[in-house]
C-alpha cells in the first residue's frame, strides 16, 4: 500500500519566520551599534530585510493555519 502523503507542517514554517525576525532584529541592532566593522549600514540593511521576510512567513503560514482549522467536513 501507498503510504498516505500529508501537506506542509504550518507550525514549522511559523517557527522558522518567528527564528527569521529574531536572527533579522539580531543583526540590524548589531549593525546599527557598530559591532560588525564598517559595513554596519549594509549588515543592518540586510538584517531588516531577514526580519521582514520572517514576518512575512509568520502571517502566511498562520493563515494558512486558520484554513485548514476552518474546513471541518462535510456542512450539509
Amino acid at each position: 500500500m501507498a503510504r498516505e502523503t500529508t501537506g506542509p507542517n504550518y507550525r514549522l514554517f511559523m517557527g522558522v519566520g518567528i527564528s527569521d525576525v529574531a536572527v533579522g532584529v539580531g543583526l540590524a541592532v548589531a549593525g546599527l551599534a557598530g559591532l560588525l566593522g564598517e559595513n554596519g549600514s549594509v549588515i543592518a540593511l540586510v538584517g531588516g530585510v531577514v526580519a521582514v521576510f520572517g514576518v512575512a512567513m509568520v502571517v502566511w503560514a498562520r493563515n494558512k493555519l486558520s484554513q485548514a482549522s476552518g474546513s471541518g467536513g462535510d456542512r450539509n
